[in-house]
């Protein structure tokens, strides 16, 4: 659990969490999600405490290393990540729509954005996590 490939894989990771989500939620996502928000009011904090986000986008990248790493099959590298962060962008595509069900956060196209940001995300992710595995990995071919 923590082999030296899931340790590098993990920080790779955390610094993908933090930097893409806040690229692709806030720089792209933003003006996507700008025109689709629902009824709800004042959900966003007005300073979000940053520190644990990292936190939690840590606790992501050791739970998405880890996993990837018991259930790779030792076939490491680009493509299986890309398999890996796919299946696991289907608990993003259905957050987006529980939470579109469930809430007044966003409209039907908010969630569509959303859960298609999900994927590019966790694709990213697995694609990272995939090459860090590899190097670690002399029989691997992908």
């Amino acid at each position: 659990m923590f082999s030296k490939p899931n340790i590098i894989s993990t920080l790779i990771a955390t610094i993908w969490a933090y930097l893409g989500g806040y690229l692709l939620w806030d720089v792209i996502g933003n003006p996507l999600f700008k025109d689709h928000k629902g009824s709800a009011m004042n959900v966003d904090k007005f300073e979000p405490d940053m520190l644990l986000m990292l936190a939690a986008c840590a606790v992501t990248a050791f739970a998405f290393s880890t996993i990837y790493g018991k259930f790779s099959s030792k076939k490491h590298g680009i493509g299986s990540g890309l398999t890996y962060g796919f299946l696991i962008s289907l608990f993003g595509i259905s957050y987006a729509l529980i939470s579109y069900s469930m809430t007044n956060l966003m409209d039907a196209t908010g969630a569509f954005y959303d859960a298609v940001i999900n994927v590019f995300y966790y694709l990213v992710m697995g694609a990272l996590v995939g090459v860090v595995y590899r190097s670690f990995d002399s029989s691997s071919s992908d």
